[in-house]
């Protein structure tokens, strides 16, 4: 039986309910993890040369072409961002070479804003008002534009590489259309690792 609610505090708390055996940890193999982490290793070959290490230019590029979205806690969007001019491209040049280095982020870096909106209009829709269950909505979450810009210029500069030299193990798991950002949750730690190796404006030797 289904209760009504409708109270911001009884609300979270249905959301929560309802999507936790989604979002909350679950078991795996370790044995099954380490076999398939000893095959990626010993098939996969990094050649970095096709890489490129994150730069101010690549910075003030992804200014110029990122897209208006949903700002995070902070409320600063990618257009306040640009609007900020030159001072923007450096700041978050700086961030993400500090991160790269090892250096935690600010605080609220990695905070995210959720949203659930219903995931279709539904007969008996009023205006402004949606009854839904919990896995009738949409969860969003709403990362901070400088945490995106950080993953947008790291995942840009070794896109090439990935594309060409990814494990099969991996391309049979994520679509093409969508493999650099898909791809660059799982090799993020390894891009951290080698950055000693990555010179600052050039392509690694």
């Amino acid at each position: 039986m289904c209760e009504r609610t409708s109270g911001p505090k009884q609300m979270l708390n249905a959301l929560a309910a309802g999507w936790a055996p989604t979002f909350s940890a679950k078991p795996f193999s370790e044995d099954l993890a380490r076999n398939f982490l000893d095959g990626y290793a010993s098939e996969v070959s990094w050649d970095w040369t096709l890489s490129c290490p994150p730069s101010l230019q690549a910075h003030e590029k992804w200014l110029k072409v990122a897209k208006q979205s949903s700002p995070g806690w902070d409320g600063i969007t990618n257009a306040a961002w640009r609007a900020a001019g030159p001072l923007a491209a450096d700041v978050l040049y700086r961030q993400t070479i500090s991160q790269l280095e090892g250096n935690q982020p600010g605080p609220g870096f990695n905070v995210m804003v959720w949203h659930f909106p219903p995931k279709k209009a539904v007969e008996g829709d009023l205006p402004g008002v949606d009854v839904r269950l919990p896995k009738a909505t949409r969860p969003i979450a709403c990362k901070t534009c400088d945490n995106k810009a950080t993953a947008a210029v790291v995942c840009h500069g070794i896109s090439e590489m990935t594309q060409k030299q990814t494990s099969q193990l991996q391309r049979d798991l994520f679509p093409t259309a969508n493999f650099p950002k898909t791809f660059w949750r799982l090799i993020r730690w390894l891009v951290c690792m080698r950055y000693d190796a990555w010179i600052p404006g050039t392509r690694r030797p």
